[in-house]
């Protein structure tokens, strides 16, 4: 902003210089000005050669703010105008925006744009499309819910997909970060973590009745029949004691945790993903006994075709009690053979080939066993054979330094030469490497206290040479 003066005369012919405070602006290709303020007889009230300093100090606290001044340039009568000009911009400011919002223009400063309350929607969104798909809100209304109730229901689940945490994280992300209260019409500061667990009991009691209506809307969206059907199991485990829990147990678990509480989670999916049926057992059930609890449940799951559905399962799985209840359920199923087989011979089938995701060779044959109904595949997976080899190389070194490390105490001072006590660190090294113990056998002597170590040395070379066969079992 700056000044521009004009020569005019006041009544009775006394000239004067008049004060306007104006602007520049581009209009097209041309450069204008506009007035802002019409000051009048500016020198009438302040000498002449402090005017340009009051241009200045209009310019510092109207459009840069600085409002403070060193006290020994201040001037009293420069800082009164200009606060007074300042107000006089601000009123007319405010006058030309209520002209403008009332013809219906707003004015956006790109370069100066600033956001508050921002608030994600886009997971939400999606996933609010996917739970109408699902025919979620239609399901909680025949069992006469509320609205209110469903429309927390829905965002208890979408919260738990988008933004998976404790409940009390959950309301206060509900409440400060996420817009999906506004898209499920719940008030985010009615939200408390005790109405949140309080809908997680209420939504675990529908559990069954949630996962069969699941299955037949993924089914009928996606024109699934289910004649495949994989079970497995995991385990996870507790922090806390869990003394009060009548499911959490101790037992043998999968992420190395013997020392605290765990449950076990049994599934039951298709193979295109979607989940058909979960149970939670007690953690020290085993893994073979888990399948007899939800074969009931999974006879629901046997689709629209009158065939015989398949049921996919590791060997961990496929004992030969659980083999004959899914025969007798006219289930059929294939699984990796818990026992080698020792005597078959290959079928006149000529081997298939085929790659995996690496691009990794991996041959299937038939094979013949004598005196059994099932049908049995020999899969051989080059790769998977160097990474088992592999694997049991690096057993087989560390087991020999454990015994070479009892060998050397045994020469050493203060180290361990009670025959019994060597007897027991080479237990615990059995037990530490079961897998490789069995290649070794260790013997000792009163008269010359050795360990004395003879491997089987013909039987890890052939895993560097030749592939991995796995047996697969199938029954038809």
């Amino acid at each position: 902003m700056f000044f521009k003066t004009s020569i005019k005369q006041k009544d009775g012919g006394h000239e004067y210089t008049h004060y306007r405070l104006c602007e520049s602006y581009r209009e097209g290709r041309f450069i204008r000005n506009r007035t802002l303020l019409s000051l009048g007889d500016l020198e009438s009230v302040l000498p002449p050669e402090k005017i340009p300093f009051l241009c200045q100090r209009i310019n510092q606290v109207y459009l840069e703010g600085k409002t403070f001044i060193i006290s020994s340039l201040r001037d009293d009568k420069v800082e009164a105008l200009c606060t007074k000009y300042v107000g006089l911009l601000h009123e007319a400011q405010k006058i030309e925006k209520a002209k403008k919002k009332a013809a219906g223009i707003e004015q956006v400063y790109i370069d100066r744009t600033t956001n508050s309350d921002i608030r994600e929607v886009g997971g939400e969104w999606l996933c609010l499309q996917a739970c109408r798909q699902l025919l979620l809100p239609e399901y909680f209304e025949t069992f006469g819910w509320e609205k209110q109730d469903i429309a927390l229901a829905l965002t208890q689940i979408i919260a738990r997909a988008v933004y998976p945490a404790s409940e009390f994280k959950t309301s206060r992300w509900l409440q400060e970060n996420s817009a999906l209260c506004e898209l499920t019409g719940v008030d985010p500061s009615a939200i408390t973590k005790d109405k949140l667990y309080q809908m997680a009991h209420r939504l675990y009691d529908e559990k069954d009745g949630l996962e069969r209506h699941f299955s037949n809307r993924t089914n009928d969206l996606f024109s699934l029949d289910d004649k495949i059907i994989i079970y497995d199991l995991t385990n996870t485990y507790f922090e806390g004691a869990m003394r009060e829990s009548r499911i959490a147990k101790f037992g043998r678990s999968k992420e190395k945790r013997n020392d605290a509480r765990q449950v076990v989670l049994a599934v039951v999916v298709n193979p295109e993903g979607f989940l058909k049926e979960s149970q939670i057992f007690e953690g020290n059930m085993t893994d073979p006994e888990s399948l007899r609890h939800v074969l009931d449940k999974m006879k629901s799951h046997r689709g629209r075709s009158d065939k015989k559905q398949v049921v996919v399962m590791d060997a961990g799985i496929a004992t030969n009690d659980n083999l004959k209840i899914l025969k007798e359920e006219s289930f059929d199923y294939i699984c990796v053979s818990r026992g080698k087989l020792k005597e078959y011979r290959a079928t006149s089938l000529s081997p298939v080939e085929i790659r995996d995701k690496s691009n990794q060779l991996i041959e299937i044959s038939q094979v013949e066993v004598d005196g059994e109904s099932d049908s049995f595949y020999k899969v051989k997976s080059y790769s998977k054979g160097l990474k088992e080899a592999s694997m049991e190389n690096r057993f087989t070194r560390a087991f020999e330094c454990g015994l070479s490390q009892a060998a050397e105490a045994l020469k050493k001072k203060g180290g361990t030469k009670k025959l019994e006590k060597v007897w027991e660190r080479i237990g615990r090294l059995k037990e530490k490497y079961p897998s490789v113990h069995r290649l070794y056998h260790l013997t000792s002597s009163l008269r010359h206290p050795k360990i004395f170590i003879k491997e089987f040395g013909d039987f890890l070379m052939p895993c560097h040479q030749h592939c991995l066969s796995v047996y697969i079992l199938v029954q038809r």
